[in-house]
C-alpha cells in the first residue's frame, strides 16, 4: 500500500479500530453481567434486574434535592439517584452515574446489596470513569456520619498544614493505613471501638462510609468475577466483625 492510499484509508483503520474498541468492551460487559447472574442463581441469591428491589430497600419515597434532580434525572439512572439520596459521599461525586449487576444476599434479618457503580469526574478528553463494587447495607441502627479510606502519600502532606484526618494516637497503625474523616470526631471516636479498630488494622485496603442508617464498604475498582464468592464472604465477615 502505498502512502497516498495509506492517507486516504486512515479514517476507515480508525473507526474500525474503534468499532472493535467498542465490541470488546461490550462483550465483556455482557459476560460480566451473566457471570454474576449465575453466582447468584447458583448461591440462591436474589438479581435484581432493573434495581426496583434496591430502590425499595433504600426507601422509594425518598425525595432526591431540586436543585440537584435535573443533573442525576439527565445524566444517571434511577437507581444512581436514590443512592444520592442516602447521603453517602461516594454517591455524590462526579455525573453520569450509574448501578450494574445488583445482587443480594442475607444477612441477619436483612440482606447485604452487592452491585457495580460507576460514575465520571470531568468532560470529554479531560473526564476519568470510576468503578467499584460496592456492599451497601441498610441497618436498624443510625451511625455516624463518616467516611474511611486506605491513607496516602499526599494526606501525610496536608496534615502537615493542618488538614487531618481523625487519629487515634493509642492505635497508630489504624491511624497509618487509614484516612478517617467526619463532621462530628467525638461520635465517630466512640463508633471505632477498640474492637473495630483492631479488626482494620488486619484488613487494609477497605473503603467504608457511613450516613444516617446506610453503611457502604467497598474497594478500589470492580471485584473480578472469578473472585466474586470470596469477596461476599469478606464483606459478611467485616460487617458481622462491625457487629451492626
Amino acid at each position: 500500500m502505498s502512502r497516498l492510499d495509506f492517507v486516504e484509508f486512515f479514517p476507515y483503520i480508525i473507526i474500525a479500530v474503534m468499532g472493535a474498541i467498542v465490541l470488546g468492551v461490550v462483550y465483556a460487559d455482557k459476560r460480566r453481567k451473566n457471570k454474576i447472574k449465575e453466582i447468584a442463581e447458583k448461591s440462591g441469591f436474589e438479581y435484581d434486574f432493573n434495581g426496583d428491589i434496591l430502590i425499595g430497600y433504600i426507601g422509594s419515597d425518598r425525595a432526591v434535592p431540586e436543585e440537584r434532580s435535573f443533573v442525576l434525572n439527565k445524566y444517571s439512572d434511577d437507581v444512581s439517584r436514590y443512592l444520592y439520596s442516602t447521603g453517602i459521599s461516594l454517591f455524590d461525586n462526579g455525573h453520569s452515574k450509574k448501578t450494574k449487576n445488583i445482587i443480594s444476599f442475607p444477612f441477619k434479618n436483612s440482606k447485604i446489596f452487592l452491585f457495580d457503580y460507576y460514575y465520571t469526574v470531568g468532560s470529554g478528553k479531560n473526564s476519568t470513569t470510576y468503578s467499584q463494587t460496592v456492599a451497601f447495607y441498610k441497618s436498624d441502627k443510625k451511625f455516624p456520619s463518616f467516611s474511611m479510606r486506605p491513607e496516602n502519600f499526599f494526606d501525610t502532606i496536608t496534615s502537615l498544614v493542618g488538614y487531618n484526618d481523625i487519629d487515634f494516637n493509642e492505635f497508630p497503625s489504624f491511624s497509618k493505613l487509614y484516612y478517617l474523616k467526619s463532621k462530628d470526631e467525638a461520635t465517630v471516636k466512640e463508633f471505632f471501638s477498640e474492637h473495630r479498630i483492631r479488626f482494620f488494622e488486619q484488613t487494609p485496603g477497605w473503603y467504608m462510609e457511613a450516613n444516617e442508617n446506610f453503611i457502604v464498604l467497598y474497594k478500589k475498582g470492580l471485584v473480578s468475577v472469578d473472585k466474586y464468592q470470596q469477596h461476599i464472604d469478606e464483606v459478611t465477615n467485616i460487617f458481622n466483625s462491625l457487629d451492626i
